[in-house]
C-alpha cells in the first residue's frame, strides 16, 4: 500500500468478538457478541470516510 501511494487506515476495536455490530447477538456463541460501544465507534469511524471520499450531495 505505501509503495503504491495509497493513504489508508485500520480500526481494530480490541476485546469484541465477531458480529459486534449486529445487537441480536447476546453471546450464547463463543466469539459472537454484540459491543454497543465498539459498534458506535466503527458507525462513527464508517461516516467519517464516507465523508472524506464521497462528495456531498447538494
Amino acid at each position: 500500500m505505501h509503495a503504491a501511494g495509497v493513504a489508508w487506515q485500520m480500526h481494530l476495536y480490541g476485546g469484541v468478538g465477531h458480529s459486534f455490530t449486529d445487537p441480536s447477538h447476546d453471546g450464547l456463541r463463543p466469539g459472537i457478541r454484540y459491543d454497543r460501544r465498539s459498534d458506535e465507534r466503527s458507525w462513527k469511524a464508517m461516516i467519517d470516510l464516507f465523508e472524506e471520499v464521497l462528495p456531498a450531495s447538494r
